[in-house]
């Protein structure tokens, strides 16, 4: 065997060489299921072993002064996609004499130790299906951006305005948060809008500068002081320590109109809706 004309092969079934790579399903669906292969020489991988094998490392099999190398073949090379090779200086290239057939080699010096010499590769395969989503579907979000955008804005605002509505989250017994908006009056501060007596001035200090004023036409020195408030009040059931449904929501709908003349209120006008509705929506005025 001293004639390096000769060639030793060695023929060997091995487990656990290609792996399986873990990711997440959704990558599977348009890439395809990837793997890790990894091929090595003097390595020992269980720590009880590796003391032995660095005592008796003279006895071990040696690399010879002619070229050696690790090669991995990889058939298929159409629907081939590896995606990380180690070391980087490993080389990959088309097979010559085999058909659709890419080849990943390391070149491995003789020097003697115990450091291994390792080829590891990631990669995986994909059907014509998967390579022309990969493809389309970039191209499809590309063009389509402009109108997906403000569409799923606007469907995300929807549904978690919807969520809020319906559920409530805190500690069991907590309140749940009450919505209110514009200004609603206490049947007290009404009381206190005496007609011929109280000025415009007393009202914008009882009620607040949020108002509406209306001006009639043909009628100088008299005008329409509206307040408008709206509050809706949830009824909830808790589900669990920290979570509550809410069941329905008493709306109320409020609407003061004070009528001034000459700076002095002359009548006042109370309008109150309620209604117990299953979303905490502001009531149209014609109901």
């Amino acid at each position: 065997m001293a004639n390096v004309t000769f060639m030793t092969i060695l023929r060997m079934r091995v487990r656990g060489v290609i792996k399986p790579h873990q990711v997440h399903w959704y990558e599977n669906v348009f890439t395809g299921e990837r793997y890790q292969f990894a091929l090595s020489f003097n390595e020992v991988r269980d720590r009880p072993i590796f003391p032995m094998y660095a005592e008796h490392r003279d006895r071990a099999v040696r690399l010879a002064d002619a070229p050696a190398e690790l090669v991995v073949h990889f058939t298929e090379a159409g629907h081939l996609r590896i995606e990380q090779v180690y070391p980087p200086t490993s080389v990959r290239r088309m097979s010559e004499s085999l058909e659709s057939t890419e080849v990943v080699s390391l070149f491995m010096g003789a020097g003697e130790g115990v450091v291994p010499q390792t080829l590891s590769v990631q990669f995986g395969y994909f059907s014509p299906l998967q390579g022309v989503m990969i493809v389309v579907i970039p191209l499809l979000l590309l063009a389509a951006g402009p109108a997906l955008g403000p569409m799923i804005g606007r469907s995300s605002v929807a549904l978690i305005a919807r969520l809020r509505g319906r559920l409530h989250l805190g500690a069991r017994g907590a309140t749940a948060r009450t919505r209110e908006r514009g200004v609603l009056l206490t049947q007290d501060v009404l009381d206190r809008i005496v007609p011929g007596q109280t000025s415009r001035e007393d009202v914008l200090r009882l009620c607040g500068p949020e108002v509406e004023e209306e001006e009639r036409r043909g009628e100088p020195g008299r005008s329409v002081l509206v307040y408008r408030g709206w509050r809706a009040v949830p009824e909830t059931r808790q589900r669990m320590r920290w979570i509550a449904t809410v069941e329905a929501w008493r709306v109320t709908a409020q609407e003061v109109r004070i009528d001034v003349e000459h700076g002095i209120v002359k009548d006042v006008q109370v309008r109150v809706r309620r209604r117990r509705s299953p979303s905490p929506d502001l009531p149209e005025s014609g109901e």
